[in-house]
C-alpha cells in the first residue's frame, strides 16, 4: 500500500489522530496547533520513506509520536516543564460533549505519565492492537501489555488520590 497521492486528503482523514497526538504532548492550544503543523510537515518530508510494510496509518502514528516526543524533549531543554493545564481544549476529534468531558477529566492525571507512557496510552485509546503498538514504539508485545497494566495502575492511583 502506498501513501495516497492526494496528501491533503490523507491528512484530512487522519487529522483527528494528529491533533490528539499533539494535544497529549502540549500544554496550550497554540502549542498543540504548532505541534500538529510540525507533524504534518514531517509527514510530508518523509512520505517517500514509507516502505509499505505496515498500514499507512501505522506509519502516520509512528511519525506523529516521534515528532511529539522530540518536541517535548526540546521544550524541556528550553524551559521548565509545567503540568498539563485543565483549560487546554480537548482534541479536535472529540465529537461530542461526553467524550470532551471525559478527556477533560483525564487530562490532569496524564501529567503523572512519562512521555513513552503517554504515547502507549494514546495508541491504545486509538484502538491499536498490541502488535501495532509494539511495531510503532519498538517494544515487544509483552512489554506493551505490561506497560499498559502499569499505566492503568498509575492512573487509578492518581484518580483515587483526588
Amino acid at each position: 500500500m502506498q501513501i495516497p497521492a492526494d496528501f491533503v486528503d490523507f491528512i484530512q482523514r487522519h487529522a483527528g489522530l494528529i491533533y490528539k497526538a499533539a494535544g497529549l504532548y502540549t500544554t496550550s492550544v497554540a502549542d498543540k496547533e504548532d505541534l500538529a503543523q510540525e507533524i504534518i510537515f514531517q509527514l510530508w518530508k518523509s512520505r517517500h520513506t514509507y516502505a509499505g510494510k505496515a498500514a499507512a496509518s501505522t506509519w502516520l502514528y509512528r511519525v506523529a509520536v516521534n515528532v511529539a516526543l522530540h518536541h517535548q524533549r526540546m521544550e524541556g531543554r528550553r524551559r521548565d516543564r509545567y503540568p498539563l493545564e485543565a483549560t487546554t481544549a480537548p482534541p479536535h476529534a472529540a465529537s461530542d460533549e461526553v467524550e470532551a468531558d471525559r478527556w477533560e477529566l483525564l487530562r490532569p492525571h496524564l501529567a503523572t505519565l512519562s512521555r513513552l507512557e503517554k504515547g502507549i496510552l494514546f495508541l491504545y485509546l486509538e484502538e491499536k492492537s498490541y502488535a501495532d503498538i509494539a511495531d510503532i514504539t519498538g517494544l515487544s508485545e509483552t512489554n506493551v501489555g505490561s506497560r499498559l497494566n502499569r499505566i492503568r495502575q498509575k492512573l487509578r492511583r492518581s484518580v483515587n488520590a483526588n
